[in-house]
């Protein structure tokens, strides 16, 4: 199917596991629900497309375009974004657990309850990303940029911010225990109640265990 021309086709519950569907065009599309487990949509072009409670696990987005995509509710546990662009998506409550969303564009998603546990995102740019309650344990964020982001309640432990762009953004109530902020930017950023224990803060300094809202 690579290459093909389908916008707004409709693909609600289809199976299409395994398949190669590079370089489509296929905005607009209706995927809900559909199987698509290792599908390959390298490339292609997804804009406004309905992929949501896909079931995805290992799909391949690399170098797509899902801007305004909704994927909402989707399992997408170890797909690979690498490159891809995702800019005002919707994504509340998608699994991406384990992904590769390195040097992805997920500017202004709205993505509360994402689940990102463990996915590796160095050099991701999550400008105004709506990302409260979000599951971001053991992320990898080194020099993401994550101005203006609304990170209220969200799990960060053990997350690595290293040299990350966090300008503005809200961490009021989230959990940051033992994650890395070393050289990050953290201009007028809030810390309101965030759990600050056994973090590295942006001068190397290691915060003591009951640290809240402070690096103490």
């Amino acid at each position: 199917m690579s290459r093909i021309q389908a916008a707004g086709v409709i693909l609600r519950q289809a199976n299409l596991e395994g398949a190669v569907v590079t370089e489509a065009m296929l905005d607009g599309a209706d995927l809900r629900q559909a199987r698509l487990r290792r599908t390959d949509f390298g490339s292609s072009s997804l804009q406004e497309a309905n992929l949501g409670e896909a079931l995805a696990q290992g799909v391949r987005f690399t170098s797509a375009d899902l801007s305004g995509a909704n994927l909402e509710g989707a399992d997408l546990r170890g797909g690979r974004f690498d490159g891809a662009r995702l800019n005002g998506a919707s994504m509340e409550r998608a699994d991406i657990s384990d992904g590769r969303l390195y040097n992805t564009q997920l500017r202004e998603i709205r993505g509360r309850g994402l689940a990102l546990a463990g996915a590796s995102m160095g050099n991701a740019d999550l400008s105004r990303a709506d990302l409260r309650e979000a599951d971001l344990r053991g992320v990898d964020l080194a020099r993401a940029r994550l101005e203006d982001a609304d990170l209220r309640g969200a799990n960060l432990e053990g997350a690595n911010l290293d040299g990350a762009r966090l300008a503005g953004a809200d961490f009021s109530g989230a959990n940051l225990q033992r994650a890395d902020l070393r050289n990050a930017d953290i201009t007028a950023t809030l810390f309101d109640d965030a759990e600050l224990g056994n973090a590295t803060w942006i001068d190397r300094r290691h915060c003591r265990p009951r640290s809240v809202g402070n690096c103490d």
